[in-house]
């Protein structure tokens, strides 16, 4: 996963969702981006639907801060496509 890409995507869910401008690395999707369970929810569908592998909505909740998030999709990503190389 090209790190660029997923950085870009998630910043553009965000705003889209939650309303807001670009957030920063330390922005924190509930406290600092006014954030809520159903839009965190909302967020996750379409990262699963943009990125193609499977999120679980806990991802957001254990890493809440946009620069976190964004490096447990990374670690999501490459366990995905670890679990595909073997199935091949």
């Amino acid at each position: 996963m090209n790190e660029q890409a997923p950085t870009t995507l998630v910043s553009t869910v965000w705003q889209e969702v939650l309303q807001c401008e670009a957030p920063a690395t330390d922005h924190h999707f509930f406290r600092d981006l006014g954030g809520n369970s159903l839009l965190g929810l909302q967020a996750t569908v379409q990262l699963r639907e943009k990125l193609g592998f499977k999120i679980p909505l806990r991802t957001l909740f254990r890493n809440p801060r946009f620069g976190d998030y964004v490096a447990a999709l990374a670690v999501l990503a490459a366990e995905q496509e670890s679990v595909e190389a073997t199935r091949n």
